[in-house]
């Protein structure tokens, strides 16, 4: 896996659109997605001939009367690239994503069966004193996933959260929500929170609320 992942800026001024009702991107995780429908499978090629960027909005409650039209999506969505692709049959796609970055999009006309987007890149907020003041809720976070961790390789002893000792806080927290936390909303809140001493809090309060149902944790279900 050795793409590159760097996007042009020029790229961003007009992103291809995949909003799905129920995937949450995070920068630095995977997406895995099955293309069948005609529009993004027009996306995919597109993408194919270019850059292999594209963006992967949450579309708003209520999507279903607008589906096959232009339902409303979260404005706050990931974007990466086009890793792998395998074609299938009747042109249908399997495609594995690798998200780079959190964007804010401004859709624009898009000339093509698929929606497009501006693409305007979201940064991390730090504390003043920057990344090494969150040190500490680091701590607490890694610790209310130790459990949850220690659990899942009773199963899998190869389930790792992929996170190293040189990760900004802020990619620790994001990886700790994709790979523990499953509820839409939860998630979407989350990859809107730039303040990354908030997004750690919230990350670890609803870990600890997933641990506290676990069996052998304290409160069985």
């Amino acid at each position: 896996m050795n793409a590159d992942l760097h996007i042009a800026p020029e790229s961003l001024d007009r992103l291809p659109l995949f909003p799905l009702p129920s995937a949450v991107w995070f920068p630095s995780t995977p997406l895995a997605l099955h293309v069948f429908e005609p529009r993004y499978r027009a996306l995919v090629i597109d993408c194919l001939a270019g850059d292999r960027a594209l963006a992967v909005p949450l579309l708003r409650p209520g999507y279903e009367e607008q589906y096959d039209g232009a339902p409303d999506f979260f404005p706050v969505a990931g974007v990466g690239k086009i890793l792998k692709e395998q074609a299938l049959p009747g042109g249908r796609w399997n495609v594995l994503l690798a998200g780079v970055l959190r964007v804010r999009l401004h859709e624009v006309p898009s000339g093509s069966s698929y929606r497009t987007a501006r693409a305007e890149p979201l940064d991390d907020v730090y504390p003043a004193r920057g990344p090494e003041a969150l040190r500490g809720e680091v701590a607490t976070l890694l610790s209310a996933v130790s459990p949850i961790v220690a659990f899942a390789r009773r199963t899998d002893e190869r389930f790792s959260l992929g996170i190293d000792a040189g990760m900004s806080p802020g990619r620790i927290a994001d990886l700790c929500a994709h790979r523990l936390l499953t509820e839409t909303n939860v998630r979407q809140e989350i990859l809107e929170t730039l303040d990354v001493r908030v997004r750690i809090a919230r990350v670890t309060t609803e870990i600890s609320a997933r641990l506290a149902t676990m069996p052998g944790t304290g409160t069985l279900q």
